[in-house]
């Protein structure tokens, strides 16, 4: 590895709320404060905590660096592109290279273990931080054997890796799943009853969700926000409006779409197209009535998942939470089985297909 400090950008490209930038190597304390001015108003290497909040200078974003070790930091901020720009720019004029400058191919084994180990130290779930030690001991290795195969052999095990590569990139990444439906439908009551405590509002008034609120959690051991939205419906009132916006927002990025109808309605309606549909309050709903309901729903939406449910009792919801957990990951690659964890490993092995 290079003797020089180096950053690599961790998370994948593309729209995100936060974006990680490891800085590593001898002296990345030193550019780090010269770069960021820390609210303790202290040299990031004078400050115990290894969690630092303060100031980027040159773009006056507040973010966090993070100490994972010895001349190992994370600078975790803003996920839009130039503000990472603008962080990675500053790096390098500090003379920090970028890891694909700071090492040759050659070198590129103990890099690639490099960015897993970023990767388990932010593994927020045990499911997670297993497969990532998994790619940690196989990805490295399987690379270093590719110069070993005949031609036809190496193309054949790089595909085979690439195929598992939206696997890869996502099962450590915090996916967004989010409800959504008409107002009163049981959105609220739905997701604290899947979170396990009262996290959003629940009142009988249409319109009590504003904003859209959302917390942590895990399905099946793959790290998730949940988000509870504004009830989509018209309406005069502007805060509400505003609410209601931001809900369409977040239905438009979620990773999983969950659409709650009240059972108890019969023209209700469903104004986006969803990754699950649940049939809320269906303990109070006779079984002809429910039998149409479901039939109506799955005319119009033939491919997805129709589930009842009743956040009352709780019925049904060892079923949605399943359901969840196989549309984040459908299939499991095999064990034992390599394959890429970050953006940059898969660029690598595309650009190995692409050399004679």
């Amino acid at each position: 590895m290079s003797q020089s400090p180096f950053f690599s950008v961790l998370t994948p490209k593309g729209r995100g709320a936060i974006a990680v930038i490891a800085v590593r190597g001898p002296n990345a304390d030193q550019v780090i404060d010269a770069c960021f001015l820390p609210a303790a108003n202290k040299a990031v290497g004078a400050i115990k905590r290894d969690i630092i909040y303060g100031i980027w200078n040159s773009t006056g974003e507040d973010l966090l660096v993070v100490r994972s070790g010895a001349d190992r930091y994370e600078i975790q901020c803003h996920g839009s592109q130039a503000i990472i720009d603008a962080i990675t720019g500053d790096l390098q004029n500090q003379g920090v290279l970028p890891l694909e400058t700071a090492v040759k191919d050659e070198s590129f084994v103990s890099s690639f273990r490099c960015e897993i180990e970023d990767l388990m130290n932010q593994a927020k779930t045990e499911r997670t931080a297993m497969l990532l030690l998994e790619q940690w001991k196989l990805f490295p290795v399987a690379v270093e054997q590719l110069n070993a195969f005949e031609p036809d052999q190496r193309r054949k095990s790089i595909e085979t890796m690439l195929s598992h590569a939206s696997f890869g990139l996502n099962f450590h990444r915090t996916r967004s799943v989010v409800f959504c439906g008409r107002p009163n439908a049981g959105k609220s009551s739905l997701i604290n009853r899947v979170l396990g405590f009262e996290r959003a509002i629940v009142n009988p008034t249409a319109g009590t969700t504003r904003d859209v609120v959302t917390e942590g959690s895990a399905v099946d051991g793959w790290p998730v926000e949940f988000s509870d939205t504004a009830g989509l419906r018209q309406t005069d009132g502007q805060i509400e409006k505003m609410g209601i916006e931001k809900a369409q927002q977040v239905i438009e990025s979620a990773d999983v779409v969950i659409a709650v109808v009240d059972g108890l309605v019969s023209e209700d309606s469903i104004n986006v197209v969803p990754d699950i549909v649940v049939i809320n309050k269906s303990d109070l709903i006779d079984a002809g009535s429910l039998e149409t309901i479901i039939e109506n729903i799955s005319a119009r939406f033939p491919n997805t998942l129709c589930l009842k449910t009743s956040a009352t009792t709780g019925a049904g919801l060892e079923e949605l939470l399943a359901a969840i957990g196989k549309k984040l990951c459908p299939a499991l690659p095999s064990v034992g089985q390599a394959y890429p964890v970050t953006q940059r490993q898969v660029d690598w092995l595309k650009r190995q297909l692409q050399s004679p």
